[in-house]
């Protein structure tokens, strides 16, 4: 197909030339469209092998519903592809993205849906309006790149630092990333990533990941959702153009921080992978692998027998009782009452004005409100009059025992939690308080106008401490624009204790059960221009004179997970760029919009205008803002490395005209950096 002309699709032929003549438009009866009719398939076949713009050969989906473009760009530095085109008689034209670049043929594939789904028939025509070029950074090629652009960002992400293997005691020079590290014990086996997050075996595994369905893991990883069965002790993978430092996922953010320290997720290059598959896979005489992993070293040997799990002793602190809803403004709110992540949100708010930022409205509802809510009498079945005497426990001590006295609980876990959600009734008196509280600390209408929410999030005694790791193990509930809402939200949170990784967390830090009191924090979500997460020490190299930010546009920055990354040396005051944001494909159901007929449309983030993705002068006055933020914070939290997460927003000059940015705060946390 050429640049202009239309191809028109029916069941009988299928004509590239500009003929007048319209196409008879068929009705498509299959129920399915996921498994075409046959009929459908025979007009698609028509379409086989035809040549189309650029030469390129247009192949139908194995779903019928698509066109496929495979083709190669004109340009050398072309990494992206975009076709614009029209469907039928719609004046609006559409835009489809290439895939990514096939390294080893230089090919595209642009997939173009010709299936009007509202009506289940063809489009009677297709016309490709224009095809557009983009080099590594999002530039149209052609187009005059802004200053000092970084044309080819990944080549700063490669890291320098010798990276040794010692496999069976014999050492080498070899490519890795280590995601998230520490030391681990299992059963080396290969599985699909479906496979994997379904694993409730009682044998602990090391996997290495197969390239199926691992998008699906960089897209969890992407939302924060990650989170690995407590009997999968580590992922190992070897993903297709691998080389080292090639940033596939965000190694910082606090999808992976959950399992640092507790299991192994390394990138490794095929050699080396290849070497473990061939001295641990079905192993007879060492049916068990040993793997520790640092930033830079990997120690992989094998094992007769699996060590018995000593665990970790970890001290929880003081946690006070108290039964009604508390403010940073009220005497009783310290960390002992509201759990560290909220006394530290309550600090933020002390402290915001001298450092020049701003931080959302909250309030806290502490661990003894759940206290009533067990004494209430329509919970009587739930939580019943004793906890040790077996005829008069409820459902939920009785889950909590099976649990205790079950080498792999995760299905008393899950009932657990949906006991919780949906079986505890929340007294009327305490929804009006938990109502009233809200209409008294948020404008609710005005959130609204502004697409703004609330959030139910944990704080947890034991959360945020020095001593461990506890990113993710308690769960978030966002998008709270009702009263019902906020107690479900509350609700999620309570029944997050009992989360997988949480219990078996406490199993092996030795922290008895009962000793964990969920507080849960109402926040405001405050909708920003971008979201960041600043690291006041670097964490994957152990480096206290370097401030990391990754930052993305919106309050979703979709997969694959590429964000921007800039650093801030403390002794000189740099700031430097090393990695481009890349343009992000929203995958699963709760991240598409469907168009006006029914077809899939993936949201996109254009990030080719965007002021941090031009030159220095453009990003550097905007970074140091977020810099001398991070700096304040980490100076009044006792000079420790700090995780701080928030966002901003640009508000209007109304003297200069310029747009300037605004820095909202609404988490910090000590760093648990990683260990060379």
């Amino acid at each position: 197909m050429e640049i202009g002309s239309t191809y028109y699709l029916n069941f009988k032929s299928a004509k590239r030339d500009k003929i007048a003549e319209k196409a008879d438009l068929q009705t498509i009866t299959s129920h399915n469209l996921r498994k075409p009719d046959i009929e459908v398939l025979k007009a698609y076949n028509l379409l086989e092998a035809k040549r189309g713009i650029d030469g390129a050969v247009i192949t139908p989906d194995y779903d019928a519903s698509q066109l496929i473009y495979r083709l190669k760009s004109p340009f050398t530095g072309a990494n992206k592809i975009k076709l614009i085109y029209t469907v039928s008689n719609e004046k609006e034209p559409r835009e489809a993205f290439s895939t990514p670049k096939n390294i080893e043929t230089g090919e595209f594939k642009v997939r173009i849906p010709v299936l009007n789904r509202k009506n289940n028939s063809l489009y009677s025509s297709l016309t490709i309006n224009k095809a557009e070029y983009f080099n590594e950074t999002n530039v149209k090629i052609g187009e005059e790149n802004p200053e000092d652009m970084v044309v080819k960002p990944n080549t700063l992400m490669i890291l320098k630092e010798p990276r040794t293997t010692v496999i069976d005691g014999a050492a080498d020079i070899a490519e890795f990333d280590s995601i998230s590290e520490g030391t681990s014990v299992g059963k080396l086996v290969k599985m699909d990533y479906e496979d994997v997050i379904r694993y409730k075996g009682p044998v602990p595994v090391i996997v290495m990941l197969s390239k199926n369905a691992m998008d699906d893991m960089f897209m969890q990883i992407a939302e924060g959702s990650f989170t690995l069965p407590m009997n999968v002790k580590g992922l190992i993978m070897s993903p297709s153009g691998y080389t080292q430092g090639f940033k596939m996922v965000d190694f910082l953010g606090h999808a992976v921080s959950r399992i640092r320290g507790r299991k192994i997720f390394a990138l490794v290059d095929k050699q080396t992978l290849d070497k473990i598959e061939e001295k641990y896979y079905d192993n007879s005489e060492n049916p068990y692998m040993k793997i520790k992993l640092t930033a830079n070293k990997m120690e992989v040997s094998g094992l007769n027998n699996l060590p018995k799990n000593k665990g970790t002793k970890v001290n929880v602190p003081e946690y006070k009782f108290v039964n009604t809803l508390l403010t940073s403004e009220d005497e009783e709110f310290s960390p002992e009452t509201v759990g560290l992540k909220a006394y530290n949100l309550g600090k933020l708010k002390r402290i915001k004005q001298l450092g020049g930022f701003n931080v959302p409205e909250f309030f806290v509802v502490p661990s003894g409100v759940l206290d009533n809510v067990k004494k209430a009498s329509d919970n009587a079945d739930t939580y019943g009059n004793s906890i040790d005497d077996i005829t008069k426990i409820g459902d939920y001590h009785f889950l909590v025992k099976k649990a205790n006295n079950s080498e792999n609980p995760a299905n008393e876990l899950k009932l657990l939690r949906q006991l919780i959600i949906d079986g505890i009734i929340l007294p009327k008196k305490i929804r009006e308080q938990i109502k009233e509280k809200a209409e008294q600390i948020f404008d609710i209408e005005e959130m609204k106008k502004n697409k703004g929410c609330l959030i139910a999030r944990s704080s947890f005694n034991g959360e945020d401490s020095d001593k461990m790791a506890t990113q993710g193990l308690y769960d978030s509930f966002p998008g709270i624009r009702s009263s019902e809402d906020m107690y479900k939200g509350i609700k999620e949170v309570w029944a997050s204790k009992w989360s997988d990784l949480a219990y078996i967390s406490r199993r092996n830090h030795k922290i008895p059960h009962q000793l964990i009191q969920p507080n849960v924090i109402i926040q405001e979500v405050v909708p920003v221009d971008y979201i960041f997460t600043a690291y006041t020490a670097d964490a994957r190299k152990n480096n206290k004179d370097k401030i990391v930010v990754e930052l993305s546009q919106g309050v979703y920055s979709g997969f694959p997970n590429s964000p921007y990354i800039f650093e801030y040396d403390k002794k000189t005051g740099e700031i430097s760029r090393k990695s481009l944001a890349t343009k992000k494909r929203a995958k699963d159901i709760a991240h598409v919009e469907m168009d006006d007929v029914m077809n899939t449309r993936y949201l996109e983030t254009d990030y080719s205008n965007d002021p941090l993705n031009l030159s220095k002068k453009h990003y550097a006055p905007i970074m140091k803002k977020v810099f001398d933020v991070a700096r304040y914070i980490e100076n009044e939290f006792g000079k420790k490395p700090q995780d701080i997460e928030g966002g901003i927003i640009f508000k209007q000059n109304p003297e200069t005209g310029e747009l300037e940015p605004e820095i909202h705060v609404w988490q910090t946390r000590d760093v648990h950096i990683m260990k060379k």
